[in-house]
C-alpha cells in the first residue's frame, strides 16, 4: 500500500497569535523529515509510555523505498495519521507501539483554523 500524502497536521486549541489578547483553534504543521520514531520505552496499565517531549502511537505502515523509509504512525487525538521520513531502514512493524518525537529545531508551521499561516512570512 503506498500513500502520496506526507503532511503531518495535528490540532492545536488555544493557539496564542501575534495579538496577545487572542488565542484560536488552529492547526500545526510538520515536515516528515523532522519527526523521529522510537520504540516504545515501556508500558505503563497496558498503555505505551512515550519519553517526555513525544507522543505515543501505534506503526500503521513501514514503507521501505530504497534510500528512505517512511513510518505511518497513528497517534490518538491526531487529525491524520503522522508520517515520519528517515534516512536509515527500521525494523519496526505494524502494530507497534512507538513514540513520535519532533526534532529540536527545526520550523514549525502554524496555521488558523481557516488555514492560513499564523505568525512568520
Amino acid at each position: 500500500m503506498h500513500r502520496s500524502s506526507l503532511s503531518n497536521t495535528l490540532s492545536v486549541s488555544s493557539v496564542q497569535t501575534p495579538n496577545p489578547n487572542r488565542s484560536a483553534d488552529g492547526t500545526l504543521g510538520i515536515r516528515p523529515e523532522s519527526l523521529r520514531v522510537l520504540p516504545e520505552v515501556g508500558a505503563e496499565g497496558g498503555q505505551a509510555v512515550a519519553p517526555r517531549g513525544s507522543v505515543a502511537g501505534r506503526v500503521e505502515l513501514v514503507e521501505s523505498l530504497g534510500a528512505e523509509t517512511l513510518i505511518y504512525v497513528e497517534v490518538a487525538g491526531a487529525a491524520a495519521t503522522l508520517v515520519a521520513r528517515q534516512s536509515e531502514r527500521s525494523a519496526l512493524r505494524p502494530g507497534d507501539r512507538v513514540a513520535v518525537a519532533i526534532e529540536e529545531g527545526v520550523p514549525l508551521h502554524l496555521f488558523d483554523a481557516g488555514g492560513r499561516r499564523v505568525g512568520g512570512g
